[in-house]
């Protein structure tokens, strides 16, 4: 049991870093945002979802520097995609976001 569900994790994680070496970091910052947004609403009790997490933990997780996510942040943040309250980011536009992502 323990074994398949490595297994099941190592495919996912490979799927997932074949998917984010394709796309523009924009796109892999949107995708990410989402993924994120979608599991933070599955354990969210109240309307408003917030994404709690450090800049340089979202840029690890994306692959790129801290500089290029917040300036992309900064770009979704005057585009109305997202509102960002110190660490907390919260979606404004899950559609908009989705067409950056190409999904």
């Amino acid at each position: 049991m323990l074994l398949r569900s490595l297994s099941h994790e190592f495919s996912v994680m490979a799927n997932l870093m074949t998917v984010l070496s394709q796309r523009t970091v924009r796109e892999r910052v949107a995708l990410s945002l989402l993924i994120l947004h979608k599991k933070y609403t599955s354990n969210a009790m109240e309307d408003k979802v917030y994404i709690t997490l450090s800049r340089a933990n979202l840029a690890s997780m994306v692959g790129t520097a801290n500089e290029t996510l917040a300036r992309i942040l900064h770009d979704f943040r005057e585009d109305r995609l997202i509102a960002m309250e110190g660490r907390k980011i919260q979606i404004m536009d899950v559609e908009k976001l989705s067409h950056i992502a190409n999904l």
